[in-house]
Order: C-alpha cells, then structure tokens, then sequence
C-alpha cells in the first residue's frame, strides 16, 4: 500500500489443516525419512499429528508414542570394565526384544560428554542430533468445557 491506494490484490495463505493421521493412512509417511529407511512405528504406541496444505500434501508432522528409555544405568567404579558393561548391554538387548521394543533411548547427562560418547558409540549406541526438552501439557490444552 502507498499513499493509501492498494498496489497488487493480497491473496491470503490457505490456512493449512492439524489433524490426527489415522493408522490406514501411515502409509502417505513412507515418501519421507526416516520412515522409508527405518519403516513406520507401532500403531499400538503412537500417535502421529499431521500438517496438510489444501492439497492434502503432508507438510509437517509430529509424534507422540511412548518411548522406552534404558537409564539410569550405575555400575561401581571398580566394575567398569568392558566385558561387565558389553554383558550389561546384551542383558539390556534381550529385555528390549522380550518386551517387544525395536529401541530404547539413553540419556548422557552433561558432565559426561566429554569422555562417554565414544564409550557408547563404541557399545553399539547411536547419537542423535538434537537437545532433549521437555513438553508439559498446558491447563488450555485440555479438552473444553460445554
């Protein structure tokens, strides 16, 4: 707009549809990594919240499943050696498979990363990229009230 007068039409962006993907439709998830690479999550544990433009073209997407997590893991000092904690991360591997889980997630606090990554990669851990955070529902994200 100059001097008040309007100098090209303003088309507004389609407003892009949230919902919730329903299991018979995971299959549209398969274009994208890691999902072509890795396969697709339990249906049984997961949730999966897409973004869809007009198009119904998937644009973004965010999971919710439950995660299980191998920690806190403690061995005395005096007991950390390698065949200890390798028989420890087997022993960890078969409950994984027992209870029917194709991962856990480790958490290496802070003070640790300078010298237990290369430990852990080295065990059979993979890094991931990222920070871990925190999602606490808020009182506004419940259902409504009539």
């Amino acid at each position: 707009m100059l001097d008040g007068q309007v100098t090209e039409s303003f088309k507004p962006e389609p407003i892009p549809t949230v919902r919730e993907l329903p299991p018979e439709e995971w299959d549209r998830l398969l274009v994208f990594e890691p999902f072509n690479s890795k396969g697709l999550p339990s249906p049984e544990r997961t949730r999966i919240l897409v973004v869809e433009n007009p198009a119904r073209e998937i644009v973004g997407w965010w999971f919710l499943f439950a995660a299980l997590h191998a920690e806190p893991l403690w061995l005395r000092e005096d007991y950390r050696k390698a065949g200890t904690t390798r028989r420890m991360i087997r022993g960890m591997q078969k409950l994984l498979v027992e209870v029917g889980a194709g991962s856990a997630f480790a958490l290496i606090a802070e003070n640790d990363l300078g010298h237990l990554p290369p430990i852990a990669a080295r065990l059979g851990f993979e890094r991931l990229p990222g920070a871990l955070f925190w999602l606490h529902p808020t009182p506004t994200a419940g259902p409504k009230e009539k």
